[in-house]
C-alpha cells in the first residue's frame, strides 16, 4: 500500500492544496480531505464547470482509529484515481473547447466566397459574372 502522504502528494498538482482535517466525534475520529481549486471557473461550458466542481468535492471518512490505520490508504487511493481520471476528462473538454474556438476564428477570418452568378426568380434567368465583375447588392425600397 502506497504511504499517505505519498498519494497525497501525487494527487495534488503544481501550486495546488488540499485542506486535511482530523476532529474527534465521540469515539470516532472523522477525516476531511478538502481540494482547494485555484483559478475562477469563469467562461467554463456547462459539462467543464461540472467536471471541475467535481474536482472541488471533498472526502469525508468517520470511523474508528483502528480502521482508519487499516482502511484509509486504500479509500484515499480510489478517491485520487477518482480525481485523477475528472482531471483527465476536464483537460479534455478544455482542449476540445479550445480546438472549437480556433476553429470558429479560422472561419470568422475569411470572408465567405461570392457567387459568380446571379439569378433572377422571376423569370428563372441567370447572369454570370465576368472576371472583372463587381458585385453589388440590391434592395427593393419600395414603399408597396
Amino acid at each position: 500500500m502506497t504511504p499517505i502522504f505519498k498519494q497525497l502528494s501525487d494527487m495534488l498538482k503544481h501550486d495546488e492544496k488540499i485542506q486535511f482535517t482530523v476532529s474527534k466525534q465521540g469515539s470516532q475520529l472523522a477525516v476531511l480531505i478538502q481540494p482547494v481549486l485555484k483559478g475562477k471557473a469563469d467562461g467554463l461550458s456547462d459539462a467543464a464547470g461540472q467536471l471541475r466542481a467535481a474536482l472541488a468535492m471533498p472526502l469525508y471518512v468517520t470511523a474508528d482509529s483502528d480502521t482508519l490505520d487499516a482502511d484509509f490508504a486504500g479509500c484515499l487511493l480510489q478517491y485520487q484515481t477518482t480525481r485523477n481520471s475528472v482531471q483527465n476528462s476536464l483537460n479534455a473538454a478544455m482542449s476540445r473547447v479550445k480546438e472549437s474556438a480556433k476553429e470558429a476564428q479560422a472561419d470568422n477570418a475569411a470572408p465567405p466566397p461570392l457567387p459568380n452568378t446571379l439569378s433572377n426568380s422571376d423569370t428563372g434567368d441567370s447572369v454570370t459574372a465576368g472576371d472583372n465583375a463587381i458585385p453589388a447588392t440590391a434592395t427593393n425600397k419600395s414603399l408597396f
